[in-house]
């Protein structure tokens, strides 16, 4: 309400006023802005370059589900029900293998001075993701416009779909429990609302330069 929504509305707007290129975006400003592009587009790059690697750490994930069972599962969720532990920190600890996703998905080594080796799966979800990537934009708006169907209603079918499947599995109460009763002191810690505002900054992609391009388009 008082920085993502403001600064939205400001970057389309000046998008709609200086329909240039990014080099020349601020310079229409004032010729001293010239390096608000350039950063622009630096920040731009490095943050694709790890969001791809978050992409494809998914896609592992999404591949990874079809075995039987689940490899980040420790143990089931109704041995732990069994045990009369209803604490939602304890459920989480005893039910996922934490491990996992260091140990066994990355393969990371101990230390940062033994390098270890390509995973092959690491490898191929990342070579699918930069493919899904280049032909969302490859024809520019035109493209990512087509795309944002998809990526715009596919989450809400696939959260129904899980929220189906959830309600029909073993132990899918105490799940219920802990989502509707929440540990509200949380809400008097500062960091949990210092991660929030991150997160909405990073959500609505103020700052970054795409929103004043989307709204230059004609």
């Amino acid at each position: 309400m008082l920085i993502a929504i403001p600064m939205y509305s400001v970057e389309t707007a000046f998008g709609q006023c200086y329909r240039k290129q990014l080099s020349q975006r601020f310079c229409s400003i004032s010729p001293s802005l010239w390096g608000f592009g350039f950063a622009q587009f630096l920040v731009c790059c490095l943050n694709n370059l790890y969001y791809v690697v978050l992409m494809a750490w998914s896609m592992a994930y999404l591949f990874m589900s079809f075995i039987t069972p689940l490899p980040w599962v420790k143990t089931s969720i109704v041995e732990i029900d069994n045990k009369k532990e209803t604490n939602g920190q304890e459920l989480a600890t005893n039910f996922f293998n934490k491990d996992f996703f260091s140990k066994k998905m990355l393969e990371s080594t101990d230390n940062i001075e033994e390098a270890g080796g390509l995973v092959p799966l690491i490898v191929i979800s990342l070579f699918l993701s930069y493919i899904l990537v280049y032909f969302s934009i490859w024809k520019g708006v035109e493209s990512s416009g087509k795309v944002v169907y998809l990526t715009a209603l596919l989450p809400y079918v696939l959260l129904i779909i899980m929220l189906l499947r959830g309600l029909t599995l073993e132990g899918s109460g105490s799940g219920l429990y802990y989502l509707f009763y929440p540990d509200w002191s949380k809400l008097g810690n500062i960091k949990v609302w210092r991660d929030g505002v991150n997160q909405v900054i990073f959500s609505s992609g103020i700052a970054f330069g795409p929103l004043v391009y989307y709204s230059s388009c004609r």
